[in-house]
This record gives structure tokens, sequence and C-alpha cells, in this order.
């Protein structure tokens, strides 16, 4: 995501006080890009003291600051609203409602005002981005807390229904929408806006770890997306089922490449692999699970098989760069995998020259 104008001002501030290079402005937009925010940019990698960069934060918005702001819950606005805009209700009067907010554009606050009641007057504040992340678990007030409950619900139920080993949560048109591989599970949750996806993986990460999900937030694009991964349970994946996967898995010879995987198969089957006891029963250790997406990897992976070590390779290429070992007369299965619109489908061949 973008620096938002409220926030490339305090930059500049920023910028103008501490001197900052080209190459740390580049770096700092970077990493907002990224997905972090401009507080985290700046004071988490050092380059602003925490103190300065409140002091930054009030001349760029020329608003009071409150470092440790205590939401009240009130009527005057609500917490669909907040959490869309990333404000907090300070304080409600019949005349006044007091609001941080952590961007203080004048579109924002303009927004705030008609929410408002014409009679009440908006008195703004600008508060630090953590601090609001602190108080934004509104997802435990109960409307929005039943909305998630039930959405999760619906989540792992669903998974368990279909058999999906890989989740991503991403918000779209202001709505949380789950995609199992790349498939819209047609589970919305219109109540939960973009802004609470960082509290709403907090909560996932402790479910998922007790029902058997790995739950992770990936920053990137325009806004975080929520991924999960399936790390146990009674469910077998597609590729578990293969009688040439097991065969290879059994009695390790040549290579077994897995193409276009998801991440079920790259983060557990072959974490598995890996592991002492995965080792110890292929062949103590000999077999070789290899990344296989660049020249160079893929080089790797050829040199390693004809070597006489047994190899297991996960690439999205569909380049036939493994033709070299068929060649050679090594024993070679290719898995493969595709999204269609129903989900994804695998297939296991026999690599031919």
């Amino acid at each position: 995501m973008y620096l938002s104008p409220f926030n490339e001002r305090v930059l500049e501030t920023a910028r103008r006080d501490c001197l900052f290079s080209r190459a740390d402005l580049s770096r700092v937009r970077s990493l907002a890009r990224n997905g972090l925010s401009l507080e985290q940019a700046l004071v988490g990698t050092g380059l602003v003291p925490y103190t300065n960069y409140l002091a930054y934060l009030g001349m760029a918005s020329a608003l009071p600051v409150v470092t440790d702001p205590a939401p009240v819950s009130g009527s005057l606005l609500s917490y669909r609203v907040q959490l869309e805009l990333q404000c907090l209700l300070l304080e409600e009067t019949e005349q006044a409602a007091h609001i941080g907010f952590t961007n203080a554009d004048p579109s924002l606050l303009a927004r705030v005002r008609e929410e408002l009641p014409s009679a009440v007057s908006l008195i703004a504040y600008v508060i630090p981005f953590h601090a609001y992340v602190k108080h934004a678990s509104v997802l435990e007030h109960a409307s929005v807390g039943k909305t998630a409950a039930s959405f999760i619900s619906q989540l792992f139920a669903e998974a368990n229904t279909r058999n999906v080993f890989q989740l991503r949560i991403v918000s779209k048109n202001g709505k949380l929408i789950a995609y199992a591989d790349g498939t819209d599970m047609h589970i919305g949750a219109s109540a939960l806006p973009a802004a609470v996806l960082p509290a709403f993986a907090v909560r996932l990460r402790r479910l998922g770890k007790a029902t058997g999900w790995h739950v992770e937030t990936i920053s990137g694009g325009f806004e975080p997306m929520i991924h999960l991964t399936r790390i146990k349970g009674n469910l077998k994946h597609a590729v578990e089922f293969s009688e040439a996967v097991w065969r290879f898995l059994e009695h390790p010879s040549g290579a077994l490449i897995f193409i276009g995987t998801d991440a079920y198969i790259a983060r557990h089957v072959l974490a598995k692999l890996s592991a002492p006891e995965g080792k110890e029963a292929l062949g103590n250790g000999r077999i070789a699970c290899l990344p296989a997406d660049t020249s160079e990897e893929q080089e790797f992976a050829v040199h390693a098989a004809l070597s006489g070590r047994p190899v297991v390779a996960v690439t999205s290429s569909q380049e036939d760069w493994w033709k070299s070992l068929s060649q050679a007369g090594l024993n070679i299965h290719l898995v493969k995998s595709m999204a269609h619109s129903d989900g994804r489908t695998w297939s296991v061949m026999r690599a031919r020259v």
C-alpha cells in the first residue's frame, strides 16, 4: 500500500529533521508498499526515535497527540467506522466527540464529521498507529465477535467438508473472502472490514493451532492476506493417495518432481521428509529435498540425481529441465497440480523422453 498524503507529510517532516538519504527514503516507501505502517518503517527500523516520531505526528497534523489513548464505548461513532478509518472514540458528550486518528487526512476527518449528528462537534487528535492496533481488538465486541466466530466456524467446517489443505483470506470490496486453492468458498463477512485483518489473524492463529492449521499474515500489494496451511488432522492430501508417490517414499530412487504445488506439499510433506525421522525412513538422509524454480536450482537438482541421490524437487516451472535425468535412464515421476473453478486437481505421470 502507498503512503497517504498525511503520512507523506509526516515523512517529509522527519526527512527535514533527520536528513535522510535517498536510500533511506526509498527503503521506507518500499516497506510501506509491502504492508508496514509508517511508524514501523521509521521507528521500528531505528531511523527515528519514538519521541521524535510523536513530535512529527503533531507537526504534520497540527493536532494534539495522544500517546496512550483510552477508547470508550459510545453511540456517536460505530465500531465499523472506527475500524474502517483506523480511529478511536476517546470521549463523547452531548456537544462533542473526541476522536483520535492514525491518519489525519482532511478527507477522513470530513468523513467522520458526516457520521456525527449535526449538533455534535468533532474534536480531533492524532494517535500513534501501534496504540490504535492495541485497541483494535474490537472483534471481541458482541456484534463483530459473533460475525467473526460464525465466519471462522464456517471456514473450518467447509475446509473439512471439501478436504481443503490451503486457505487464503483477503479483503475484497470491503468484505472478507475465503479462497480454497484459488476458488471462492462463498463464505463472506460483510461486517468485518479490511482494517480488522491483523486482529482477525491473531484470533485465527490461536484457534488454528488447536485445530491443526498454520496461520500467517502475508503483507503485499495493497492489503495484507491471511494464509492458512493444514498441518495435521485425519484428512489426507490428494497426493498422499498416489501409489507412485508412496512407492518412491518407500524405496526412493530417481526423482519425484512436484510442479505447481500448493503450500501443503511445499511446507508440510517436504518438511516431514527433511525432519530427522523422515530422513531415517528415507535411506538415512540420502534423499535431497530441493527447490527447483531457478536455472541454478534446477541444475543443482539434476546433479544431485545424477550423483545417485534420490531427489524430491518442487518447481513452478513447466519446462522439462528434468529431461536429461530421464535420458540418463533414471526413474522420474512428475506430480502436476492445476487450479480449476471447482478446486485443484493433481495428476501423477511417468516422465518420457
